[in-house]
C-alpha cells in the first residue's frame, strides 16, 4: 500500500471488510496467530507452521449518537 497507512486505507474504506493481511512480528518467529481452548482464545507464534493464517480488518459503521435532555416530569 504505497502513500498510505493501514489507518488510513481502513478509515477511507466502506464499512465491512478493508483489509487482509499476515501478521509477522518484529522478531521473525512466524506468523500471528489465534488459539482457541473452551476455556480461553490467545494469540501465539509458531515458527514451525508456515500455513497461511489471513487477518481480515473490517471497517465497523458509524452509528450516530442522539443525546436528549433529562426533562423532569415530576410535580
Amino acid at each position: 500500500m504505497t502513500g498510505l497507512s493501514v489507518a488510513a486505507a481502513i478509515a477511507a474504506a466502506d464499512a465491512g471488510p478493508a483489509l487482509t493481511a499476515e501478521l509477522f512480528p518484529l522478531s521473525g518467529t512466524g506468523k500471528v496467530r489465534v488459539t482457541y481452548n473452551w476455556l480461553y482464545s490467545a494469540l501465539n507464534v509458531d515458527p514451525n507452521d508456515s500455513s497461511p493464517f489471513p487477518w481480515v480488518f473490517r471497517r465497523c459503521p458509524m452509528t450516530r449518537r442522539r443525546y436528549r435532555r433529562r426533562v423532569d416530569t415530576a410535580g
